[in-house]
């Protein structure tokens, strides 16, 4: 019946479209809208939906009723639909219209669910904290009941100009961010193709943080990994700042930390836990910052006491803010990450220094001409680097778990034997080199999120997984037991076109990859991206 009645309503917008001289090319594909929902916010009733951001074909949307009968349209890229006025129904569809006149298949939204049966139930989350195992793989589990806790998650982020961040308050547009709009270069977030100078940009979407945290938790998700921009990245002619803000902000910039508290408080009312990561690790570039850190940014963090000292302070800020809204927030905090994907780079200080010595903060000098002495240095700034992180989230956050995002030495084309002096490999232009799981381990870390996708390896989901790990040393003995207090999560895994051309193929590889790292003992995964 359900499929009858879509059908039906396709062939009606069709006859319309054809009968007004507009439906000559409605053979093209044009793909439907997602995080349809009906948001009841005070007295308001409004019907939201969202574009697919990699088409830029949208001319419109038709708002249906079950009979087919037009209730409205909506131009692209608006989406949002007043549906106050319009009495009582219990379904409604939106169908995508392109600017050729094709139409997608139609999406029906319930307007009578109840959401607050997917509420939790009492006013705060269990933190999930780290049980220890003997013989066995470390476990997470929820504080207060005792319950295992296996990471069901996805990505939710906006790809553009380099970041991924969700929480940017509204900017006005410049010429670049029109001329990547006219190129359709990363236009995921923007939601309008004919953007012009002065328009509003308007990035976070409190509507798109309800739909998407709804549809996690009716389909039985439990956790979100986004990314907090710190910084940097083309932010002075982008005037994307994230949480640095204008150039004269004291400490965080207030409105990009209100919208990631709507984030929050939104998610924990679902009982949805959170993963922030800090970007690749920039400094936050307000003049505030910039004379804490004394210019400290990226890799340089880790080899300067400023560097470090300004991103516990931001940290600092980070969680004394949330808490000032509501400490129950801070059992949202599935864990802080401290980067996105941490990599040492060989371009910069120190591993660019190739003769002489190179005296670290705790006063050891280390021969750089020696690869066995460059490997020392790298391992013996991140066991500092993630110590002084692990005391600030203790300080302010007692149990918060703080975990680091990476990739494989084999995605960048590097071995550990290859790559142990972190020093640029001939015929390999990418200088970006991970560091092992065992070495990661080794340090303050509660927790190793690892990200796998296919890199060239061929074979299936079980394969690349096993190709990977074995090139990051999980299965050595050494990680083995590492692993008996330290969980690991897949916070990344996924599929591009150009490995699996087709839907069906792609879903089979990635719930191969899924399957294969939880068999093996990792905790959790999320899955890359929901929305992009």
């Amino acid at each position: 019946m359900d499929d009858i009645r879509i059908n039906r309503i396709k062939e009606v917008l069709l006859i319309a479209l054809i009968s007004f001289g507009i439906g000559q090319h409605i053979s093209a594909q044009i793909f439907p809208v997602y995080f349809a929902d009906v948001i009841k916010e005070g007295n308001k009733e409004i019907l939201h939906f969202e574009w697919r951001p990699d088409s830029e074909a949208y001319d419109k949307a038709i708002i249906t009723d079950a009979d087919g009968i037009t209730l409205g349209e909506v131009d692209y890229p608006k989406n949002t639909f007043n549906i106050q006025k319009l009495g009582a129904h219990k379904q409604m569809f939106i169908t995508a219209v392109g600017t050729d006149s094709e139409v997608s298949d139609p999406v029906r939204v319930e307007l009578d669910k109840d959401y607050s049966a997917l509420y939790i139930q009492g006013s705060a989350m269990d933190q999930i904290i780290v049980d220890k195992q003997t013989g066995g793989n470390a476990v997470l589990i929820k504080s207060d009941s005792g319950n295992e806790f296996i990471a069901k998650g996805v990505n939710f982020c906006g790809i553009r100009l380099g970041d991924h961040d969700t929480f940017e308050p509204d900017i006005i547009a410049t010429q670049v961010h029109v001329n990547r709009i006219q190129s359709l270069e990363n236009p995921t977030t923007f939601l309008a193709h004919d953007l012009k100078v002065g328009d509003t940009i308007r990035f976070y979407d409190p509507y798109r943080t309800e739909t998407l945290i709804r549809t996690l938790k009716s389909n039985g998700y439990n956790m979100v990994r986004v990314f907090v921009k710190t910084g940097e990245r083309g932010s002075a002619f982008t005037n994307i700042r994230g949480m640095s803000g204008p150039s004269d902000t004291e400490g965080l910039y207030a409105p990009y930390m209100d919208n990631f508290i709507d984030f929050l408080i939104r998610a924990k009312r679902y009982g949805i836990y959170v993963m922030p990561c800090f970007t690749e690790n920039e400094m936050m570039d307000n003049a505030y910052f910039r004379n804490i850190s004394q210019g400290a940014s990226g890799q340089a963090i880790l080899f300067s006491e400023d560097g470090i000292k300004a991103k516990q302070h931001y940290i600092e800020l980070f969680l004394k803010y949330i808490k000032e809204v509501n400490p129950e927030l801070i059992h949202t905090l599935f864990a802080l990450t401290m980067q996105n994907e941490f990599a040492f780079h060989s371009y910069e200080a120190p591993f660019n220094q190739l003769s002489g010595s190179y005296t670290f903060l705790d006063g050891n000098a280390y021969n750089m001409t020696d690869d066995d002495q460059r490997r020392a240095l790298a391992n013996a700034a991140i066991q500092n680097y993630y110590a002084a992180m692990k005391e600030i989230i203790k300080t302010h956050a007692p149990g918060l778990l703080m975990g680091e995002g990476t990739f494989a030495m084999g995605a960048v084309g590097k071995t550990y034997d290859n790559s142990k002096g972190i020093r640029a490999i001939i015929g390999n232009s990418d200088l970006r080199f991970p560091m092992t799981a065992v070495e990661l381990l080794n340090t303050d870390l509660d927790f190793l999120d690892f990200h796998i996708y296919r890199w060239g390896v061929s074979g299936n989901g079980a394969d690349v997984f096993n190709h990977f790990a074995d090139n990051m040393k999980i299965f050595t003995p050494e990680c083995k037991n590492l692993m008996q207090s330290k969980p690991v999560i897949m916070g990344e895994y996924g599929s591009f076109k150009e490995n699996e051309p087709t839907i069906d193929a792609a879903l089979t590889f990635t719930k191969e990859l899924q399957e294969a790292a939880l068999e093996y003992g990792f905790k959790g995964s999320c899955y890359w991206t929901i929305n992009t």
